[in-house]
């Protein structure tokens, strides 16, 4: 599947995957690289003061 979201995404989430794979609970599959990305990208408002 060739979306426009996808090709904004995945050039980010790709590089994160290879070094975080998903976490496999039982028999499903839980992909942990959104959330990385997500949580790397406000790291720098949460750290500096007053952002």
């Amino acid at each position: 599947m060739d979306t426009g979201l996808a090709r904004l995404t995945e050039p980010i989430l790709t590089p994160v995957r290879r070094v975080i794979p998903p976490l496999r609970p039982g028999s499903g599959s839980l992909d942990v690289s959104i959330p990385v990305v997500l949580l790397a990208l406000s790291a720098p408002a949460l750290l500096l003061p007053g952002a």
